[in-house]
């Protein structure tokens, strides 16, 4: 885990990106972040390019709900520390092995669709 690529990445992806693409609605903007984000941690095997698109396929769903949580974290919150804070959960979660990772993938999602619905307003009463 690395903290530094974690802010440049949601600094890259939340901060400056998001906020090129604010006239798109939330859900063609998260979709779109989405994509590229998954672009650009594309692997390729070598002699396999099917499973670099199998991958890319396959997690698509959870990268396009990631961003929509992000994007809505840094929205609601007006900062990035809480998707940063989010990433890094995430990728503690990936680092457990077997099944339970899953759960915990579901388990971190909805808890971070709570947070970032009725935190923001209930610390701080403005943001509402």
């Amino acid at each position: 885990l690395s903290l530094p690529a974690f802010v440049i990445e949601e600094f890259a992806w939340r901060g400056f990106l998001q906020g090129q693409l604010r006239s798109l609605r939330r859900w063609p903007r998260s979709i779109l972040i989405a994509v590229l984000f998954q672009l650009c941690h594309l692997d390729f095997v070598p002699g396999d390019p099917a499973a670099a698109l199998h991958r890319f396929v396959y997690s698509l769903p959870f990268a396009i709900g990631v961003a929509v949580i992000a994007g809505d974290l840094v929205e609601n919150w007006k900062s990035l520390l809480p998707a940063v804070l989010f990433q890094v959960w995430l990728e503690l979660l990936a680092a457990m092995p077997g099944p339970p990772v899953y759960v915990g993938f579901f388990i971190a999602m909805v808890m971070g669709a709570v947070i970032y619905k009725r935190l923001p307003a209930q610390l701080n009463p403005q943001l509402a």
